[in-house]
């Protein structure tokens, strides 16, 4: 229970900090290279905060191969999350988004060498259902898909290596430090080379400290939350939360139609998700 509602409120936070800054990319008032950054600043802080307190990064050198290639992963993860938020409708990208959650089922139940039953092939197929009704409803913009679908598997891996590291060698504060570190300073000097930004000004704005702080407290509620419970589960409850707060925002904000449809496949998502999960 702690664990939904840790990932919950994680999952509206990140919404809303996703939402200003696909605004403000719209605007062209910043480029995805500084929505990465803000993305990154306040929840490296938090955790390098943490670190200090304790006296101890906690972080086992035996972690290096699988931390260094969710590193790598990470990077392109950022880009091509960061262009499917700027470039697809938060809808789309939150339903699509939904298909991490059979992926990681499936590397689940690898590893623990259990049979996909039939609970789990129904659950799937609503998924997929609900991806069907929408394609065929215009409910899912083809803008920006394709980085959608790149986030959303890309996003398996690194979530099923970050529960590998957290469970076998790093604290989450050590874990989580280093790669928001990567990210920071790959976002820093993309920002500047690409877009002559320094985007540590923009911090001195209120919108953009607020997207900022915003996305921090949402990552780091979201890095604890994979404590409490497998990582198939955490990210069903991130997904299915997800989606609802998409689909608010979509529609209150960037003014999205076909709004039935969308609910209709919501439910569908959510039964889906619940069924992965039954043993």
């Amino acid at each position: 229970m702690l664990a939904i509602l840790i990932i919950t409120g994680a999952a509206f936070f990140l919404e809303l900090s996703s939402s200003i800054g696909k605004v403000e990319i719209q605007k062209r008032r910043e480029s995805m290279y500084a929505m990465g950054f803000l993305s990154m600043i306040w929840g490296c802080f938090i955790f390098g905060g943490m670190i200090l307190a304790r006296g101890n990064l906690g972080f086992d050198i035996a972690s290096l191969p699988t931390f260094g290639l969710r590193a790598i992963l990470e990077i392109f993860q950022a880009y091509v999350s960061l262009r499917a938020i700027s470039e697809a409708s938060r809808t789309t990208y939150s339903f699509i988004h939904a298909g991490t959650v059979p992926i990681i089922l499936i590397i689940d139940l690898f590893l623990m060498n259990a049979p996909i039953g039939g609970w789990q092939i129904i659950g799937m197929a609503a998924i997929l259902g609900a991806m069907m009704i929408l394609s065929f409803n215009h409910g899912i913009d083809r803008k920006g898909l394709l980085f959608v679908i790149l986030s959303t598997v890309n996003a398996a891996i690194t979530i099923s290596l970050y529960k590998y590291d957290i469970s076998h060698f790093n604290s989450v504060e050590g874990e989580q430090f280093l790669i928001l570190l990567i990210l920071l300073a790959y976002f820093t000097i993309a920002a500047r080379v690409f877009y002559k930004e320094r985007p540590w000004q923009l911090l001195k704005k209120p919108v953009f400290l607020a997207q900022s702080a915003t996305y921090g407290i949402g990552h780091v509620l979201d890095s604890f939350a994979y404590l409490f419970g497998v990582a198939s589960v955490i990210t069903v409850t991130k997904r299915a939360a997800s989606t609802l707060w998409a689909l608010v925002s979509g529609r209150i904000v960037f003014h999205e139609k076909n709004l039935f449809v969308k609910i209709t496949c919501l439910c569908l998502i959510v039964t889906g998700i619940v069924l992965l999960n039954i043993r």
